[in-house]
């Protein structure tokens, strides 16, 4: 019998993150990828880093520093200053 005696959340701090993204995009009935494309207004789907911080600013969404930091750490996968769709 298998007991789940003194577990914990195991989520990093990048998925915690990436999850109040998601959850706070929903307040505003967007999706990430409808996030995404209100930036990508040319659908060329990659946006500077910081095209992506300018607009999660004007979304007013309330992340802090650190979650956004932790965000493009996930999403700038190559680190190169571009976030890709």
């Amino acid at each position: 019998m298998s007991r789940k005696n003194g577990a914990k959340n195991t989520a990093s701090y990048e998925e915690v993150a990436l999850q109040e993204l998601k959850i706070r995009l929903a307040k505003k009935g967007l999706t990430p990828e409808g996030f995404f494309r209100t930036i990508d207004i040319q659908y060329r789907k990659s946006v500077t880093v910081d095209a992506f911080k300018k607009h999660l600013a004007n979304f007013n969404l309330q992340l802090s520093k650190g979650q956004i930091s932790r965000l493009i750490l996930i999403l700038d996968e190559d680190m190169e200053g571009n976030i890709t769709l």
